[in-house]
């Protein structure tokens, strides 16, 4: 893959990231975001809480993003490992 295409797709999961919580007909690419039965289980407030996180992430570095694609990331939220993945 070129640096340009890494580039680009980057620049599309970050800005669908940080539109996680924008309604569909606002976001700059149509990203859908589906979460786990886990994820479900935590109140409303809970669950936007845990999207806005996702939204705001920014911690990415080569241990964690080895092909700068920022496509996945980790956070913890009231002592539980959230997994958050772009595809």
């Amino acid at each position: 893959m070129t640096d340009e295409q890494t580039a680009t797709i980057r620049e599309m999961n970050d800005v669908c990231r940080q539109q996680i919580l924008a309604p569909q007909w606002m976001r700059a690419y149509p990203c859908t975001a589906v979460h786990t039965q886990g994820i479900e289980a935590f109140s409303d407030d809970e669950r936007y809480q845990i999207y806005k996180t996702v939204a705001r992430f920014s911690d990415f570095t080569v241990g964690n993003d080895p092909h700068q694609e920022h496509d996945f990331g980790a956070f913890a939220f009231q002592g539980h490992k959230i997994f958050w993945k772009f595809d």
